[in-house]
């Protein structure tokens, strides 16, 4: 029997690209908290392989087609009966009442995207390289600081993940916006354009969940790169919003002596030895298990990428 608030039904929806191997955990804590269903869009080119999901009769899977995760969020909700979605990704496990909490806060009031909390947890046996998931978890935590100090910014710089908005909202404002095309800024769009539609974002830190987010380092500054190569489409799409206009925008907190050498990376060819550079380096620091030193070395390289992004956002590495 659902636990949801009286009169609202929370449909749970799991992206998924098939790289999470946390996918039939995030799909079972989501399932304890008594959804009315928990719909799984199956974004992976190749669907042939089962997704190893719960036998349970409230999940349902629905091809997403392979076209990124804002598409497939848009298929979730399009496909879902509840009167509220609760958007979950596919490494994000939700923690005891967080279904029923997300279908409190809308119960309470109306036009709200209620944004809870999911802190990647960062313990002594952090398989290596470690910093991936440390430089997400801080860059998390700034997020939520910005948050906490300015509720405007839950919209301004919404951050996906654990994130639930009205059913009849999210096909309002649509979760998958045509003229936006990329992965990795495509929550700040839809933050955006909801409160272009006049809807509030508040931010709900009782509403828990463990986010199990692992990228090998490749995969992370290319990331990075793609963040960077985003902030022309966000400028263009919201002229008004806090998104880099300029190369100098994506270096806030860098030390000064290094931001000249950081701004090589806007032409094409420093950039490539840039990154050879901190690759070699970096491969050296994880041979010697120097955490301390990959650290901060990941921290320069993940400017670069970002750095060669914004200068080339056609371009691949």
């Amino acid at each position: 029997m659902p636990t949801e608030a009286p009169g609202l039904t929370v449909s749970v929806v799991v992206p998924t690209a098939g790289r999470s191997a946390a996918l039939a955990q995030v799909v079972a804590a989501a399932l304890a908290g008594e959804p009315a269903e928990v719909v799984v869009v199956d974004d992976r080119p190749d669907p042939t392989p089962g997704l190893g999901l719960p036998d349970d009769p409230r999940v349902r899977i629905v091809a997403g087609g392979g076209q990124g995760p804002a598409p497939a969020r848009q298929a979730g909700a399009q496909a879902a009966v509840g009167d509220v979605v609760l958007l979950l990704d596919d490494d994000v496990v939700a923690a005891p009442g967080l279904v029923s909490g997300h279908a409190a806060r809308h119960a309470a009031r109306d036009e709200v995207v209620v944004v809870g909390a999911m802190p990647v947890d960062l313990g002594p046996s952090e398989p290596r390289p470690r910093y991936p998931r440390a430089l997400y978890a801080a860059d998390y935590a700034r997020r939520v600081a910005g948050w906490e100090a300015d509720p405007a910014e839950v919209l301004e710089r919404l951050w996906m993940g654990n994130v639930s908005l009205r059913r009849t909202d999210a096909l309002r404002v649509g979760l998958h916006n045509p003229d936006y095309r990329g992965y990795r800024h495509e929550d700040r769009d839809f933050g955006l354009r909801c409160r272009a539609a006049g809807l509030q974002g508040v931010f709900a830190p009782q509403l828990r969940a463990a986010h199990r987010y692992a990228r090998a380092p490749e995969a992370f500054f290319a990331d990075a790169r793609a963040q960077g190569a985003e902030q022309a489409q966000l400028a263009r799409l919201h002229p008004d919003a806090a998104v880099a206009k300029r190369a100098s925008d994506l270096l806030t907190g860098v030390p000064g002596p290094l931001r000249p050498v950081l701004l090589l990376a806007t032409r094409r060819g420093a950039a490539t030895v840039l990154r050879a550079v901190m690759r070699g380096l970096l491969t050296l620091a994880g041979t010697v298990r120097a955490d301390g030193a990959a650290l901060r070395l990941a921290q320069i390289r993940r400017r670069v990428e970002q750095l060669d992004g914004w200068a080339r956002p056609g371009v691949g590495q």
